[in-house]
């Protein structure tokens, strides 16, 4: 794999893909996804890591997840057609399970979470952590499902937006694995100004 100098590079290269080339086109999911995968591995490495063969699947994961809202809103201008619509969805089930998956596995190679601080008290932690990743993906697929049953524009765009917003909850509870509370509700924090922009600039 590149040293950590061309993730930057090749991040900057997949958004001009993106916005020049793929965003019209079937490969457009695929590109957008691997822009936040890339935006996810600047941090981590940034940071020291990935340190663990598992910490390679949460960028994937959240890479999976994106090109799911990326897919699932592709028709949201017009009635989305519900086979598009269930695959974006299942995109990013896939995505959350892959964050989730190696977030556990990372978990248990190094005996807990650092949730909390205090040495040897994250064993414990994995099953709470994992019920609130759970929960968090729940919702976003609950939404998912509703513009299934209702592919009108209002019902996509609203399950879209909802997607969008619960990357950041994502990014939280993924950092209050790997770094504690303190960071997590920093990252959690970032909502505030998504609600507030989102009012004059769309996030779908």
């Amino acid at each position: 794999m590149p040293s950590w100098p061309w993730w930057g590079p090749l991040l900057a290269a997949a958004i001009w893909i993106y916005d020049r080339h793929a965003k019209a086109t079937p490969f457009g999911p695929a590109v957008m996804g691997a822009c936040r995968a890339l935006n996810w591995l600047v941090g981590m490495t940034a940071a020291g890591g990935p340190r663990l063969a598992p910490h390679w699947l949460i960028p994937a994961g959240i890479g999976l997840y994106v090109a799911g809202i990326t897919l699932y809103a592709r028709d949201e201008a017009a009635t989305s057609r519900r086979a598009m619509l269930v695959r974006g969805a299942m995109t990013m089930a896939a995505g959350i399970l892959l964050v989730g998956t190696g977030t556990v596995l990372a978990a248990r190679e190094t005996g807990g979470l650092p949730w909390g601080g205090l040495p040897g008290a994250g064993a414990g932690r994995l099953a709470p952590w994992t019920l609130l990743l759970a929960m968090v993906g729940s919702s976003v697929l609950f939404r998912a499902l509703v513009g299934v049953a209702d592919p009108s524009p209002p019902r996509v765009r609203a399950a879209v937006g909802n997607a969008i917003m619960s990357l950041v909850t994502i990014d939280a509870v993924l950092v209050l694995a790997a770094c504690g509370e303190p960071w997590a509700v920093v990252v959690l924090a970032l909502l505030a100004p998504f609600v507030l922009l989102r009012r004059v600039i769309p996030p779908t």
